[in-house]
């Protein structure tokens, strides 16, 4: 015979305690997934009040078109917010930079734009892939005079040789916001700690660029 299980009333109000305590958890996992790894370094700050921009043009400075378009593109899904009108440089003048500064200020002021959020990427220069520590390629390489010959090769059947992710790379991009008309309202130095990944890079540094523009009230 088969017994139905039952769960008393005391076990019943234990899952209601315990409930709300993995809701909480799993809330706390989400928000630290997505917290951001970058930190600004803040050079200057306008003492001049100004109100906070609705329309804002958001610059990847770099020769490398494809760069500044992948940047602008992640910092833009990040930075976007329904209180003010986001632009994106290389989708409303992605020649700019062969035609000078100017013609991007110019731009600007011709189509009411309140502010320009530059992030100069030329010298965010990403590393070339590298190989994990303690692989038997790096070994092979280091191999000197004296140890000629000591190597032997391995096989690994039916596992894998476990491998060392390689650590977060620091990466250090200027920041400035400024006018239609080229005052400056905002310089700083971002700080980011992400793998070496464009992508992540951009929208680390723009969820540190959104909290703190918002708390500058530079942005609504």
């Amino acid at each position: 015979m088969f017994r139905q299980s039952t769960i008393s009333p005391t076990s019943q109000n234990g899952l209601q305690h315990l409930l709300p305590v993995g809701l909480l958890s799993l809330g706390t996992l989400l928000l630290s997934a997505c917290a951001s790894t970058t930190d600004f370094e803040t050079r200057y700050i306008t003492d001049t009040p100004v109100a906070p921009a609705t329309s804002v043009l958001l610059v990847g400075r770099t020769p490398e078109t494809n760069d500044r378009e992948n940047w602008e593109n992640a910092c833009a899904g990040v930075l976007d917010n329904r209180k003010f009108e986001l632009i994106r440089s290389n989708a409303a003048l992605p020649l700019w930079y062969e035609a000078g500064n100017d013609h991007l200020l110019n731009w600007a002021s011709d189509n009411d734009i309140d502010a320009i959020v530059i992030a100069e990427l030329t010298g965010l220069l990403l590393a070339p892939p590298q190989i994990p520590p303690n692989t038997f390629m790096q070994n092979e390489r280091g191999i000197g005079e004296d140890n000629i010959g000591a190597s032997t090769w391995s096989f690994f059947i039916g596992r894998k040789e476990k491998q060392t992710p390689m650590p977060p790379e620091t990466h250090e991009v200027e920041f400035q916001m400024i006018t239609a008309e080229g005052k400056t309202l905002w310089n700083a130095v971002a700080l980011s700690h992400e793998a070496n990944d464009l992508e992540a890079i951009a929208k680390s540094q723009c969820r540190a660029l959104k909290r703190d523009l918002g708390g500058l009230r530079l942005i609504p």
